[in-house]
């Protein structure tokens, strides 16, 4: 039997993953079913979720899974970049960076899986250490919640499988930018921080107009 707390991290890494393609209606009785929960736990489990904004509640219909527009994305990464943007332009020479360069290695030898969901979790993982360069658990909180949908776009509009494995895209992305944030320069970082996320904007945007064109042929 699954508990609820196994349950939540299951859906969740489904969700992530997007094995649950968006849209998808999330039965209470079946995933009771399926898990062994009763359904209040299954209820009470989709409630929580909704914090996530993956999972939506719509009256008369129940729980679903989050079916992201494009204006979701341009607010996500307007988000992104103004907090990452934030965070490299107060770096000097000074500037710890220990978790930053970590985080870098990690991703780096992510490639080597060829595991798209690891290899966007170590990629945001970076971005999450450059932020909590500004030493708030608020913000930190906050960016956490833009990670998670970050990663939900990246399952939903396989941006991995479609450009990042094939091109190496992010390797080289994530070593210009480390070196920046390293240089100590703020100018140079904020701005080469800045460009990435819009270029990662640009990219989403143009993998997500695809797929609805191929959706409505």
């Amino acid at each position: 039997m699954t508990s609820p707390r196994e349950f939540k991290s299951q859906l969740l890494a489904q969700l992530i993953s997007g094995a649950i393609a968006p849209g998808t209606h999330l039965g209470e009785t079946s995933l009771a079913r399926d898990f062994s929960l009763a359904r209040n736990s299954v209820r009470e489990t989709l409630r929580e979720l909704l914090t996530t904004h993956l999972v939506e509640f719509i009256p008369n219909r129940g729980f679903s899974v989050w079916q992201p527009t494009l204006d979701d994305m341009r607010d996500l990464y307007l988000a992104r970049f103004h907090t990452e943007v934030r965070a490299a332009a107060q770096v000097t020479l000074a500037t710890p960076l220990s978790h930053v360069r970590k985080a870098y290695e990690e991703f780096i030898t992510s490639l080597g899986t060829n595991d798209p969901v690891a290899i966007v979790a170590a990629d945001l993982n970076i971005h999450r250490q450059l932020v909590s360069l500004l030493g708030s658990y608020r913000i930190d909180a906050f960016f956490a919640g833009i990670v998670l949908q970050i990663r939900f776009l990246a399952s939903t509009f396989e941006l991995f499988e479609r450009v990042y494995l094939s091109e190496n895209y992010l390797h080289t992305q994530h070593t210009v930018m480390f070196d920046a944030l390293a240089s100590g320069d703020a100018r140079r970082a904020a701005d080469t921080v800045g460009q990435i996320v819009i270029d990662d904007q640009n990219t989403m945007r143009l993998l997500a107009e695809r797929r609805l064109s191929e959706e409505r042929q």
